[in-house]
């Protein structure tokens, strides 16, 4: 093998190590000896050529990652800290009743630069529901009804309690499962990253 045929094919396998180091261990040595061996003992014009039909390492990682189930890009690392996605999904949660609709939306910040949660994630954290808490508070005072204890007496006989409900009940229990929506959203976040995490 030539200088410059070792040069070609030192280089590409050069190349799909670096393109690799996002697979796991067993699965980036296992492409990495297929296509040295490939690659072993063929004159400089063949190399490239073989080379050629391999393509960029990076495409080759790529389709990697789809089978071994990843959906990240190669180059993104999911690398965010335990205190960054806790005080992410704190400001979203509380954030807007704690500082009035800016402490979510400095939430909403941190989630879209995370460098753990996927698209579909960061979407949930935003959509559901939006302010966090805050928004919960106002459905369940404007919609959510209130619980009222009427006491009566006639001095004779004993206290008789009266309890009633004012509001739609209808109205009133969307309001409530609306409400408890930003508590899905925090679990769902939290539960997500966990499981991005060990998968990385």
């Amino acid at each position: 093998m030539s200088a410059q045929q070792s040069d070609t094919v030192n280089f590409y396998l050069a190349e799909l190590t670096l393109a690799l180091q996002v697979l796991p261990l067993e699965t980036r040595r296992d492409i990495h000896r297929g296509i040295a061996e490939e690659l072993r003992g063929l004159d400089d014009e063949s190399a490239r050529a073989r080379i050629y039909e391999f393509g960029d390492p990076k495409y080759i990682a790529a389709a990697a990652l789809d089978e071994v189930g990843f959906s990240r890009p190669a180059e993104t690392a999911r690398q965010d800290k335990t205190w960054y996605t806790l005080t992410t999904v704190f400001a979203l949660i509380i954030g807007g009743a704690i500082i009035p609709f800016l402490g979510w939306f400095g939430g909403v910040v941190l989630l879209w630069s995370s460098k753990t949660w996927q698209l579909r994630d960061k979407i949930v954290g935003t959509l559901v529901i939006p302010f966090g808490l805050a928004t919960s508070v106002v459905l369940v005072t404007f919609f959510g009804g209130s619980i009222g204890t009427l006491t009566s007496s006639d001095g004779v006989n004993p206290d008789v309690f009266e309890t009633s409900f004012d509001g739609n009940p209808i109205h009133a229990a969307i309001a409530w499962a609306v409400a408890l929506l930003p508590f899905y959203a925090a679990v769902h976040l939290l539960v997500r990253a966990r499981k991005l995490k060990q998968n990385s």
